[in-house]
């Protein structure tokens, strides 16, 4: 039987973790910052293993699901974009038409021209709310994120399979 992951096994494994992954700091500034706070001593090696050997399915699945939320989040933002281009155009034509009407209100064409605009602009306002609600039904949820990470990692060896779930359990129970 082969020897105990020293990071595994540290009580302040949590907490190096936080600092390779979150912090972003060097392997030799971990090792510095745990030696002064607790007097541990973990070598560069058992560090460099553990995040090799025990994290680094882990942390790919996170940028994977990191990746995948930002892809949606700019789909959404392009198509909201778009939609916002479409009505301001759509606004800017009403706008042109209702001023053409204004100089005329005393002809009853004009004044029955000028009820057509307020027609078309109430349609596009209410195009506007079903808008809205679309994107508000459309979102997805932290739930379908996990299924869609779990279906990912479905071929993973079921130790890094749970070690994904309790971390994911973890960081959604702290908010």
């Amino acid at each position: 039987m082969g020897r105990q992951c020293k990071v595994c096994v540290s009580p302040h494994r949590a907490e190096i973790e936080e600092l390779r992954l979150k912090k972003k700091l060097r392997y030799v500034d971990i090792k510095q910052i745990i030696k002064n706070k607790y007097g541990e001593d973990i070598a560069i090696s058992s560090l460099s293993r553990h995040f090799t050997k025990h994290v680094e399915e882990y942390y790919k699945a996170s940028l994977q699901a990191d990746r995948f939320r930002l892809r949606y989040i700019k789909e959404q933002i392009n198509a909201i974009v778009r939609a916002a281009k479409s009505i301001r155009e759509q606004m800017e034509i009403l706008e042109q038409q209702l001023r053409h009407v204004v100089d005329r209100m005393d002809d009853p064409d004009a004044r029955k021209e000028a009820r057509e605009i307020m027609r078309s602009t109430r349609e596009l306002v209410e195009l506007m709310f079903r808008f809205e609600d679309k994107f508000k039904t459309d979102s997805v949820t932290q739930s379908e994120i996990y299924e869609k990470i779990m279906l990912c990692i479905r071929d993973f060896p079921p130790e890094l399979i749970n070690k994904f779930v309790e971390r994911w359990e973890e960081v959604f129970s702290e908010g």
